[in-house]
């Protein structure tokens, strides 16, 4: 852009904000240029709330913000307690080296219908594990054997150190991967109850043609090629 818009684009923006949000402690931080849609957007915070942050559109005049999708229907909470619960689960994963990386992600549900116990997060709420909100653990390994019975192994290393630490998740996913990226196994529906009975373990190990298929309660395993499970699937855990 150029400077004239630019000061055009920041002043309307900053008149915006103050007439709709400066009630919430609400500024413009910061002016951007889009040179693809040649047009500015204006990043919005507040100095009150920290989950209260979106963006203002501006292209000949303000177009609108995203205030609903980011503050009202809190996807900036979730992102955050999925961040702060992310940041618990990597330290309870620490000194197992196929977690080492680090890419070991917790989201929060976004729901339609907030029954069932699972309630939307209030904003700014300081997070708990415990707080009435669904939960999902996305587990990433590394390793250079990708077999049903190291993926089991994992898994339930994992779920024993979420369970030290009193850590639950309404969905449990496994992804697991050679260095390369080349080879890779996943299991994603299953529950800390199936690993816990020893049931995810035997569906890895005996049953795994019926959830490649899907007809496990929900239970899916992928793999990047038929040979990871069919050399290895009936084999037993040491």
């Amino acid at each position: 852009g150029n400077p004239v818009s630019y000061y055009m684009a920041k002043q309307d923006m900053e008149r915006y904000v103050d007439r709709n949000y400066g009630a919430l402690g609400c500024t413009v931080e910061e002016v951007v240029y889009c040179p693809m849609t040649w047009s500015y957007e204006g990043r919005v915070a507040s100095a009150f709330s920290r989950d209260t942050h979106f963006t203002v559109y501006w292209r000949n005049g303000v177009e609108g913000d995203n205030y609903d999708v980011l503050v009202l229907n809190r996807y900036n909470t979730r992102e955050r307690l999925g961040q702060e619960y992310t940041a618990l689960v990597r330290a309870a994963l620490s000194g197992v080296p196929e977690y080492e990386k680090g890419r070991t992600t917790v989201s929060v549900f976004e729901e339609q219908d907030y029954s069932d116990g699972n309630q939307k997060p209030e904003l700014d709420a300081v997070f708990d594990p415990q707080m009435p909100c669904k939960f999902a653990l996305e587990l990433r390994a590394t390793s250079d054997t990708i077999t049903p019975q190291n993926a089991a192994r994992l898994i339930e290393k994992a779920v024993e150190r979420m369970e030290q630490n009193g850590y639950s998740f309404t969905y449990y996913g496994f992804y697991l991967e050679n260095p390369s990226g080349e080879r890779n196994l996943t299991v994603n529906g299953f529950t800390a109850e199936q690993v816990q009975s020893g049931r995810l373990r035997e569906i890895l190990l005996e049953d795994w043609e019926k959830a490649l298929h899907n007809s496990q309660g929900g239970l899916y395993i992928g793999v990047s090629d038929l040979a990871i499970l069919e050399q290895n699937g009936t084999a037993q855990l040491s």
